[in-house]
């Protein structure tokens, strides 16, 4: 994890994360990115965004670190699949 820090928070940076960030808007706090694609993981597996029922993440839209719970990193304000 990196060094950094915004707002006394440890954040990480880009390299860390496969996510394409769209848009950041700092007074709102917020990130427009996508976080999962189609496309072949660094696992070499493959997410059929396409197929995704979000039903259940929309209920509690939270934003994990590398899927580890006890890293929550923010709120999915806005999904697509």
């Amino acid at each position: 994890m990196s060094n950094q820090q915004y707002d006394g928070h440890r954040i990480a940076t880009k390299d860390q994360l496969s996510i394409d960030v769209k848009a950041i808007d700092e007074d709102a706090r917020t990130v427009k990115a996508i976080i999962s694609t189609d496309s072949l993981d660094r696992d070499g597996e493959v997410v059929i965004t396409k197929g995704l029922d979000l039903a259940e993440f929309k209920n509690n839209p939270i934003v994990l670190l590398g899927h580890d719970q006890d890293k929550p990193i923010g709120t999915a304000e806005w999904v697509v699949a």
